[in-house]
């Protein structure tokens, strides 16, 4: 008998799946159309995962959209608050900061957190684009809906969107209705969460102001058993304001602003493997390694750690933006929409990479970044012909300055030397893109959808970093002449300092509808992720490579290429009472972005290779069901299966492979954040209580599959897979509501994110997510 496991639970839900998906015919025939389902309360959801608004059921992509109310039930106060709910979808509070977020969608992000970098996962608030993965974690208080997109976004969104997208939709203001929501959370480990929200019209009919505001504050879950000192904190405080015009029938104006501002603790982890140093000999010709730090307990974690840092480091964010958008009807069938933002991002963080009481991997990293962007759309929505046309413009400038504190790391005859190495970079970005889609309704079934973006873009990159070694030893000691520090090494190294960028993101789907609530689709498309220059250089090591007994100079890395290749289908069956989507892909990912490590090297502090470095399949089946057999009860699940390989991986310091070496022993590599199995089993029951009341009861369970942290397989930086629970009650009344939830109600401990710099220290930590947690909820709606 075979026994039940998570994967084997979540596998037998994805074949349940299927035998939903072969019986959609015969579902079909008793469906009572659009019209019913709008009867019945169950309205087909609108998205604008397509510039436009439309059915879900009539979008021949793989999206989720998680309205307001669900957010709510899932507990989510950002967007980490998903994890799980999505398939194939990782979003978790990333890289030892809590202002940072990482994506990953179908096996793709980031890998690396430096600014340098770029996202493969786009994040889009009201149409305007988010740059960074910093301050990326944004808070839900005044959102209508959030909608994944899965798969690549290269021809309508552009850029950086090789993994999908996240597109986040705000509530408009009401332009004829006072209304608005007002709620304070308390819970464990001292949480306090106020969140307001009040649409008002100025001149009814035509003007409307709506202003949200958010406070968010909890005690740090990781406690310093040295200092009592607590880490991992909430302390989040955002605005939007939203003030949207309409005067006459054929203009919409909507300005909007919002502010964040975060200042937290510091974020820690867990050392997975011993801190190493090196020990300069007399005259400074040999190394030998030395224990700083054994590693920590981390499988049997018990939110307890210790840090070096022993002042007020902490992590600040300011984070806020302006926006324009302008929506005029020029006929019954060309409209035209025009968005302008400006954005500043400005994080100072405090990170303790090692997660240790030495000092080998302490760094400060203070960010000042700014976008202005602007985008035009001419939109066409004819009889049988519909889509867009547009263009879009994003300057961004972004600087840092950095300070990495090892002195713990080397000594010299068994004293401790101090370091510190600095760097200050600047990068601006011009990026240009046009593009267009049309859809076309061959008959009322058929639809063939085509698109084209061509992008270009050109980055311009200036960095300088010094180490400075020092010790009271140093005045009695004989340093030899040819013995020399890095000092004031400007990236990359030679003669480039620009670089240029263009790509061609065309897609194509056919789409065929058997009935008016049923879509069956197929298509194909390209997405691409900027390339750029190395943000961690710490030498020629680092920018010169061999490969195959050759010597190549890499001063910057290319973009990552995909094609994907999908086929799905979706229904709304029995008047709207059971909801159905499946999809099935195959992506062809080439020029794969990875930092690899290059050895530990003493004063220069290991070295940092960005190659493209790989090539990879994968493949996947993604099934989402909503199904209400009653008034009262409404049933959710999702199951993502995800197949993610390697087709070719070299590390630049040896001929391409399948395999990576992570701990002396050649292994298979695999992808990280790539689980192979990701499911959410949801329900919710609501019930009468008296005349004026109603009672709801519910709760989800999440399951996430073993994955890896890092891109070489580090062991530490493993997760061998969990479940989470969470479970709610809620009693509406009169308009006010009271309501309970227990987060992560088994108390599991899983590991959501890691950092590899094994060639610093051999630092290797791991983060995880929050115990159990409870919260009471009260508040009101008018």
């Amino acid at each position: 008998m075979t026994a039940f496991t998570p994967k084997f639970g979540a596998l037998l839900l994805c074949g349940a799946a299927g035998a939903a998906i072969a019986a959609t015919p015969a579902m079909a025939q008793g469906a009572g159309g659009a019209a019913a389902s709008q009867d019945n309360g169950n309205a087909p959801i609108v998205v604008t995962a397509r510039k436009r608004e439309e059915s879900l059921l009539d979008v021949p992509i793989a999206v989720t959209a998680i309205g307001d109310e669900q957010l709510a039930d899932m507990g989510a106060n950002d967007l980490s608050g998903v994890q799980g709910a999505v398939p194939n979808v990782n979003i978790v509070q990333g890289r030892g900061s809590a202002a940072s977020a990482n994506f990953f969608i179908r096996g793709i992000g980031q890998p690396d957190a430096l600014q340098t970098f770029d996202p493969a996962v786009g994040v889009y608030v009201d149409g305007v684009y988010m740059s960074r993965i910093q301050g990326a974690l944004l808070n839900l208080f005044d959102v209508q809906r959030v909608e994944v997109l899965r798969g690549p976004q290269g021809t309508l969104y552009g850029k950086n969107t090789i993994g999908g997208a996240v597109n986040i939709v705000s509530k408009k203001p009401d332009l004829y209705d006072l209304t608005g929501e007002a709620s304070f959370t308390y819970g464990k480990y001292d949480e306090t969460t106020a969140k307001g929200y009040v649409s008002a019209p100025i001149a009814p009919g035509s003007v409307a102001l709506s202003v949200a505001a958010l406070y968010d504050n909890r005690d740090g879950i990781v406690t310093d058993p040295l200092t009592g000192r607590e880490y991992n904190d909430r302390n989040n405080l955002s605005m939007r304001g939203i003030l949207r015009a309409q005067p006459s029938e054929t203009v919409e104006v909507l300005l909007s602003a919002d502010y964040t501002r975060q200042r937290n603790e510091l974020t820690l982890g867990c050392a997975t493997t011993p801190q190493i140093g090196f020990d300069y000999n007399a005259t400074f010709t040999g190394l030998t390694p030395f224990v700083i730090a054994p590693a920590g307990d981390c499988d049997n974690f018990n939110y307890q750690a210790s840090t070096s840092f022993t002042g007020d480091e902490g992590q600040k964010l300011e984070h806020w933006g302006v926006s324009g958008t302008i929506n005029i009807d020029l006929s019954d069938t060309l409209s035209l929409t025009s968005i302008s933002a400006y954005r500043k991002l400005t994080p100072d963080l405090f990170i303790d990479i090692d997660a240790t009481t030495a000092q080998t991997g302490d760094v400060f990293v203070g960010i000042n970044q700014e976008q202005l962007s602007q985008e035009l759309q001419l939109k066409l929505d004819m009889d049988r012909l519909a889509g867009v046309f547009g263009l879009y413009y994003l300057n961004e400038k972004v600087s840092s300055h950095q300070e990495a504190y090892a002195d713990s790391y080397l000594r010299y005859v068994g004293t401790p030397l101090d370091f510190i190495r600095t760097i200050d970079d600047d990068q601006e970005l011009d990026s240009y893109a046009a593009f267009g889609q049309l859809t076309y309704d061959f008959t009322d079934q058929f639809s063939i959808t085509a698109g084209l973006r061509y992008t270009h873009e050109k980055k311009r990159y200036f960095r300088t970093t010094s180490a400075l070694l020092s010790s009271p030893i140093f005045t009695a000691v004989q340093i030899p002449s040819g013995f020399t520090f890095p000092d004031d090494l400007p990236a990359p190294f030679n003669s480039v300092d620009s670089v240029s960028f263009d790509a061609w993101t065309p897609m194509v789907s056919a789409s065929f509808k058997p009935t008016p609530d049923t879509l069956i689709y197929a298509s194909a498309s390209r997405g691409f992720k900027s390339g750029g220059f190395n943000g961690r250089v710490n030498g020629l090591g680092d920018v010169t490579l061999e490969v195959n007994g050759q010597t190549e100079l890499v001063p910057f890395f290319a973009p990552e290429k995909v094609w994907t290749y999908e086929v799905g289908a979706k229904g709304s069956f029995l008047d709207g009472r059971v909801n159905l989507s499946v999809a099935a892909f195959r992506s062809d990912y080439k020029d794969f972005q990875a930092r690899v490590g290059g050895g530990n090297t003493g004063i220069t502090g290991g070295s940092f290779p960005v190659i493209n470095a790989g090539q990879l399949k994968i493949q996947g089946v993604e099934f989402e069901a909503v199904v209400k057999p009653s008034t009262p009860l409404t049933l959710m699940a999702s199951v993502g299966y995800l197949d993610a390989d390697y087709k070719e991986f070299a590390d630049g310091r040896r001929a391409p492979a399948f395999s990576c070496n992570p701990t002396g022993t050649a292994v298979v590599c695999e992808p990280a954040f790539a689980p192979p199995i990701t499911a959410r089993l949801a329900a919710d029951y609501t019930v009468p209580v008296g005349s004026n009341a109603t009672l709801s009861l519910g709760g989800d369970m999440r399951f996430v599959d073993k994955h890896f942290l890092s891109v070489d397989n580090r062991p530490g930086l493993t997760e061998k897979g969990y479940w989470l629970g969470n479970i709610y009650a809620q009693v509406d009344f009169d308009g006010f509501y009271l309501r309970g939830m227990v987060k992560n109600v088994t108390d599991t401990l899983y590991r959501t994110d890691g950092q590899e710099f094994s060639a610093v220290a051999n630092i290797q930590t791991v983060y995880f997510g929050d115990p159990r947690t409870w919260q009471v909820t009260a508040g009101f709606r008018f």
